[in-house]
């Protein structure tokens, strides 16, 4: 009876260690602020977090295409370091500042606004009201 409530013991802690692991991992990953990283036109090689000039020949830096299409995609930025980008609402970490929503972001938060009819998803308004096909009442999208 001893060996097995000893077991038991060793079995619960390790459990219980390797499940706070594993939280903690999934707690990490859910950071979702990125960084854009700039390179020089003539050496893609030149790799670095801030604007500024190449190193090797003094040409400007540029955020590469893949990184500009990371911008664009990205739900929310700081208006002051437009390399700054999140998935959420949330503050620059650099200043502080809100993030705000790209334009895409606002396309969806308007989509999710306003009335539909139940019947006919197709007929949208900013009002409640009647449906133009059927005569229902639109109901609130949520």
């Amino acid at each position: 009876m001893k060996k097995f409530m000893i077991i038991c013991a060793v079995l619960l802690t390790a459990t219980t260690t390797f499940a706070q692991k594993a939280k903690s991992a999934n707690q990490k990953k859910d950071k979702s602020t990125t960084f854009i990283t700039y390179t020089c036109p003539m050496h893609p090689e030149v790799k670095m977090k801030k604007a500024g000039k190449c190193p090797q020949c003094g040409m400007n830096l540029v955020a590469s295409k893949k990184e500009e299409m990371k911008m664009k995609d990205a739900g929310y930025s700081c208006p002051m370091h437009t390399e700054v980008t999140s998935d959420t609402t949330g503050t620059c970490p650099k200043c502080g500042m809100n993030l705000t929503a790209s334009k895409k972001e606002q396309m969806k938060m308007k989509e999710m606004n306003g009335y539909t009819c139940p019947m006919h998803p197709d007929e949208k308004s900013d009002k409640p009201g009647k449906c133009s096909k059927c005569g229902m009442t639109l109901t609130k999208k949520s």
